[in-house]
């Protein structure tokens, strides 16, 4: 690359008159320390085994994952020394699976939320767990104004995973959401198109990579 030029004569032109080359740019971020996340979970290994695939394959950095029912000092830990941007609750297979742990951390994540100054639009949560109490999870989040997005059970069934659903849910807050508390959106609406490339790195690549290298877009990653 041409790092050791800039780095020689101490400014940025080289990489300017490199960029100069491409006729797009397409600049890539990790947001400012990239998507950082906790999972809680009904067991270990297997919610929890899914909700850490789920969120490692969406590209996000795992904090922490908690397992079984949440006390008042896991949440306080989360808000106050993991500080995730986005949490993922997940537990209980479908039809009859538990209902009573993931209601039970639905409560106490939704009422310590208020611990989470750091994060001026709040922490966005989102359910992937047991359908059968996806509306009372809902309205949890809903009543202490927590931005909550409820997807397919990510373990309908035991050893039956829903990876991609939770995937796309992970992808989707990070762009409507994430981004926007992290200062991003003024870049976006000036024009520039910015991507989090751990993230963009868990997209399907389709036939457009062919109209990516006829226009000779030049993805940049500008980290931090």
């Amino acid at each position: 690359g041409c790092l050791p030029e800039c780095q020689k004569v101490g400014n940025w032109d080289p990489l300017k008159k490199k960029m100069d080359e491409f006729d797009v740019k397409l600049p890539c971020s990790s947001a400012k320390g990239g998507l950082k996340m906790i999972t809680v979970s009904l067991t270990t290994r297997e919610s929890g085994f899914a909700a850490d695939l789920a969120a490692l394959t969406a590209g996000a950095k795992l904090l922490n994952s908690y397992h079984g029912k949440l006390s008042e000092e896991d949440a306080r830990n989360i808000y106050l020394n993991d500080q995730p941007e986005i949490i993922l609750l997940t537990g209980g297979v479908n039809d009859g699976g538990d209902t009573d742990i993931v209601l039970h951390n639905a409560r106490i994540l939704a009422k310590s939320v208020k611990l989470a100054t750091y994060a001026k639009y709040g922490i966005p949560i989102i359910y992937s767990g047991n359908e059968d109490v996806k509306e009372e999870i809902a309205d949890i989040f809903q009543k202490h104004n927590i931005d909550a997005k409820i997807t397919e059970n990510l373990m309908p069934e035991v050893n039956n995973y829903n990876i991609e659903v939770v995937n796309e849910a992970i992808r989707e807050l990070f762009q409507t959401v994430v981004i926007r508390g992290k200062g991003l959106f003024g870049n976006i609406t000036a024009g520039n198109n910015i991507f989090c490339l751990r993230v963009m790195m868990g997209f399907t690549i389709t036939d457009d990579v062919d109209d990516i290298r006829l226009h000779k877009h030049l993805p940049i990653g500008c980290h931090g």
